[in-house]
Order: structure tokens, then C-alpha cells, then sequence
């Protein structure tokens, strides 16, 4: 009776924990949207604008990260929702911020020179995202390991070489990548037809920009972006979140290899805990009927 007692303290704690991070959050998000629907009179400067809208992105920021913080906690429907808030949020910052500052605008005396200098512009801002994200990738930890721009390879790294480390892995195609170990993080992205065997990370999985690879990774959190046609055989003690993403499945983890239970002891998972079927889509807020854009493997 004692144990069942102590049990049901136990659940009605952790649901009461969950509910205060769900008010906290939503009263949060209360304010930006109430922020976000302040007027100001024509003659109000334009530096105090600027000033109200910067507040508003490092608060939306802050809520942002609070969120990243709490989402495991709380139930898979409200996750999604508040994070579809928040996107939502981001958006009309955006809007609202062009709508009261706008850009100067400048006139061309000849409408054909401007024609053709829109898809330089455009060509330009694409390929600055895709620098961007290789570089973001490559700079998450000072104390990063990366693997860049690799073709037809295998590629293999293990134990204390990449032990407690953040990898980052982009620009592979037609390889096979090897990691054996424990490492702190890692961070995937822009790789096509790839299979990577990846041990216990002690902490996240990132990956952004794949297609058609297949991905069997340990984790505490797997988050999966702009990826399409890719297996996941996954061991994960929290939950699985996927975003802009289609047609990936997802199974159980299927590494095995000689030190494969020191590496968890070293990476403090449970090994007892494997939530491989628990999986969020941003995407798909709708709580009556399951995602598309994702199912799990015929086992």
C-alpha cells in the first residue's frame, strides 16, 4: 500500500511539474502576442520602434529557449502547439517589424537592369543559407570534430577519439560513417545515400538536409529537419522530433559492437529506456489522426 501510495506522490508531482512549465510558457507566449499588437502614432521616432521590436526577438528567443528546455516534459500535443506558436510568433515579428520600419526603397531609371538583377540576388541569398548551415554546423563546440565533403568513403572514428566530443558530419555522399564511442553530440547534415553506425551520444542528434540515408544513432534527443526518404534506428530516452520533414521511418536501434555497453555506461543512457516509436512532427498539430510524414519500419 505504502509503494502505490509513494507512486501515485510520484505521478501527481510530475504532472503538477509539467503543468507549471506549460503556464509558464503559455503566459509567455500571452505577452509576445500582446507585444506584438502594440500601435504607435504616427509621429513616434523610428529608433523607438526599432528598440520594441529587438526587445520582442531576444524575448521570443528567450521563451524559445525556455521551451527547448521544458518540451520533454510536457504532453506531445501542447509541445506542438506551443512550438507552432512560437513559429507563428516569429512570422509576424517579421511581418509587423516591415510593416512599421520599411526598407527605403530605390528607383531604377531602367526596368530591364532591374529585371535581371533579381535572380542574382536571389542565386546570392541561397547559397549564403548553404554556407551558412555548413558553417553553423562545423562551429558548434570549440572542442567540434568535423568530417567535410567526403564521396564513395568509409569513414571510421571510435573510442577516445571522439568520447565526450561534438562531430560534426555535412556534405557526405555515398559513404559509410563509422562512430564508435560515446560522443557528446552530433550534427548531420547535406548528405545523400549515406549509412551511418553511430554509438551512445550522451546528449543530442541533429540532423538537417539528408536524403535517402539510413541513420542508427543512441541519443538522449533525436531532431530531424529538412529531411527526406531516411531510416532512423534509434535508441532514444526522450522523444524524437521532426520538422519540414518526409517519408522517414523509424525503427530500433541495431548496433552492436565490442565495448557497446561501456560506451552507454559512459554516455549515462538507459539502456532500459528506448521511446523509438515516440515521435513528434511540428508539422502536424492535428491530435485526432497520425502524421503522414513519417511511420515506423515493418518489423
Amino acid at each position: 500500500m505504502s509503494r502505490t501510495k509513494k507512486s501515485r506522490n510520484e505521478l501527481k508531482t510530475a504532472d503538477e511539474r509539467s503543468e507549471v512549465l506549460l503556464q509558464k510558457i503559455k503566459e509567455q507566449l500571452g505577452n509576445l502576442e500582446r507585444s506584438l499588437k502594440q500601435d504607435f502614432p504616427p509621429t513616434t521616432e523610428r529608433s523607438v520602434i526599432m528598440s520594441h521590436f529587438d526587445e520582442l526577438t531576444s524575448l521570443h528567443q528567450t521563451v524559445q529557449n525556455f521551451y527547448n528546455e521544458s518540451y520533454t516534459y510536457l504532453p506531445s500535443y501542447h509541445a506542438r502547439n506551443s512550438q507552432s506558436r512560437l513559429k507563428a510568433i516569429q512570422t509576424e515579428i517579421g511581418k509587423r517589424r516591415e510593416e512599421l520600419l520599411p526598407k527605403k526603397k530605390f528607383a531604377f531609371k531602367s526596368k530591364k537592369k532591374s529585371a535581371t538583377a533579381a535572380p542574382v540576388v536571389k542565386k546570392q541569398s541561397m547559397e549564403s543559407r548553404m554556407e551558412e548551415l555548413s558553417q553553423k554546423a562545423a562551429s558548434y563546440s570549440q572542442d567540434c570534430y568535423e568530417i567535410k565533403n567526403k564521396k564513395d568513403e568509409t569513414l571510421t572514428m571510435q573510442g577516445e577519439t571522439i568520447n565526450g566530443r561534438d562531430l560534426s558530419v555535412t556534405g557526405l555522399k555515398n559513404c559509410k560513417v563509422i562512430l564508435h564511442g560515446s560522443p557528446g553530440t552530433v550534427h548531420i547534415t547535406d548528405s545523400q545515400s549515406c549509412q551511418f553506425e553511430i554509438g551512445p551520444v550522451s546528449g543530442s542528434v541533429f540532423v538537417d538536409r539528408c536524403l535517402k540515408c539510413k541513420i542508427s544513432t543512441g541519443c538522449q534527443q533525436l531532431r530531424i529537419h529538412h529531411t527526406m526518404e531516411t531510416e532512423f534506428y534509434v535508441h532514444v530516452t526522450s522523444r524524437s522530433i521532426i520538422e519540414d520533414t518526409t517519408q522517414v521511418k523509424f525503427g530500433p536501434y541495431d548496433v552492436n559492437y565490442e565495448g557497446i555497453d561501456a560506451d552507454f555506461a559512459n554516455s549515462r543512457l538507459d539502456k532500459n529506456t528506448n521511446n523509438w516509436r515516440m515521435v513528434d512532427d511540428f508539422n502536424w498539430l492535428s491530435n485526432d489522426s497520425a502524421s503522414p510524414n513519417w511511420s515506423l519500419v515493418d518489423e
